[in-house]
């Protein structure tokens, strides 16, 4: 009889992820925000939570950036061969001048437009 109380759960965790984005998102202060989520849900959530919630999803796409950008690199610079082909360097893909240029494109484009 445990499993029924299970959608309670999912429904709570719901509302405080709606009641959070829903005033964080009509806020133009960040911590007329962190102060609007902590009235509304009283008790519910902590300053801590706030800041850690708000910490992972500005440092998460950064983090993933980067690791794009470090495969990009290993790619460019080890360059793209087929496994099922060998291992030898005569059938490797060169990535300049048009991936180098379209890569860079793309960079500049997501860290002036994000």
């Amino acid at each position: 009889l445990a499993w029924l109380g299970l959608p309670v759960g999912f429904t709570d965790k719901f509302k405080q992820i709606a009641r959070f984005l829903l005033s964080f998102f009509y806020s133009s202060d960040n911590s007329l925000a962190f102060d609007r989520v902590q009235y509304i849900m009283y008790d519910e959530v902590s300053g801590a939570t706030l800041k850690f919630f708000f910490a992972v999803h500005f440092l998460l796409p950064w983090f993933i950036f980067v690791l794009v950008v470090f495969h990009l690199i290993m790619l460019h610079v080890t360059g793209r061969t087929s496994v099922l082909s060998g291992f030898g360097d005569y059938d490797k893909i060169g990535f300049f001048p048009y991936y180098w240029l379209k890569d860079s494109y793309n960079l500049v484009d997501f860290t002036c437009f994000s």
